[in-house]
């Protein structure tokens, strides 16, 4: 999706790229156990395999616990189980064909995660936009899900103009128009220099530090630089391909290693001290 959006502005006539992060409401616990079956079977999963598929959803029950008083279970014929692997898998081959419903933008998918993006070069394309959301809308309609329009938010990347974008709607509902958004795990903003995602970053990773330095504060450098590694290392690596620092926040990752590194080598050279 980034790579998309900085080629796009190699064009010098495009104003702004309007990116709509939509919201599904309950996502997967909306999903027809009888409609996945379907669309299972129409991408060619059948015979025994599509069978132990179907029997894992059978026979699920549920009951209400409320001041010491149970319901009676009743069979759920709904939902897909939360934390299983198998879950988003699941997600992503019932809304499959939500593609199809895309005429004029780009649509990227991760489960639930669900984004829409339009170069804009003018009104013509806001309206375009705003037709695959009328489309979308209709699909989530016709497959028993909903959008949240009050989740769904519009991000407007712009490089060269104070641009505001004409606003978008879900059923009659404006989608509210943000600074930043967090996808992913990355903070996107408006201007894409990845400042907030860099703050957020560093802040993370110096508060477990310090939590990591209490608890494990009488143990040798071995078990900091494993905590290191285990803890602080990926946070700060986190998804760092997809993205090109400017040379400020670049500086401020690599402070947050030195500090770091220059406490465990300090933690090594206190302990090689002992052994002498």
């Amino acid at each position: 999706m980034l790579q998309y959006i900085t080629t796009a502005f190699n064009d010098k006539n495009v104003i702004s790229i309007d990116i709509i992060f939509l919201d599904f409401s309950n996502a997967f616990n909306c999903v027809p156990h009888f409609a996945l079956f379907k669309k299972l079977s129409k991408i060619g999963i059948s015979g025994s395999f599509l069978k132990i598929i179907i029997d894992s959803f059978k026979n699920r029950k549920e009951f209400i616990s409320y001041n010491n008083c149970n319901s009676n279970p009743y069979c759920i014929k709904v939902g897909i189980p939360q934390g299983q692997v198998s879950s988003p898998i699941y997600f992503n081959i019932y809304k499959s064909d939500l593609i199809e419903c895309i005429k004029y933008s780009k649509l990227y998918e991760f489960a639930d995660d669900t984004v829409l993006v339009k170069i804009i070069k003018n009104n013509d394309d806001r309206k375009q936009l705003q037709s695959d959301l009328n489309n979308i809308s209709q699909w989530c309609s016709e497959n028993e899900l909903s959008l949240n329009p009050n989740k769904t938010e519009l991000l407007n990347i712009h490089t060269k103009y104070e641009y505001i974008t004409s606003l978008y709607k879900i059923n009659k509902t404006f989608i509210k128009t943000v600074e930043s958004h967090k996808h992913l795990g990355i903070y996107l903003d408006k201007k894409l220099n990845f400042n907030l995602n860099t703050e957020e970053v560093i802040s993370k990773s110096f508060k477990k530090w310090g939590i990591l330095k209490f608890i494990c504060k009488n143990h040798d450098s071995d078990i900091f630089l494993s905590l290191y590694k285990t803890f602080i290392l990926p946070k700060l690596e986190y998804s760092n391909l997809i993205f090109t620092l400017n040379n400020n926040n670049m500086e401020k990752i690599e402070k947050v290693q030195r500090n770091i590194t220059k406490f465990i080598s300090y933690k090594m050279a206190k302990n090689d001290s002992k052994l002498y």
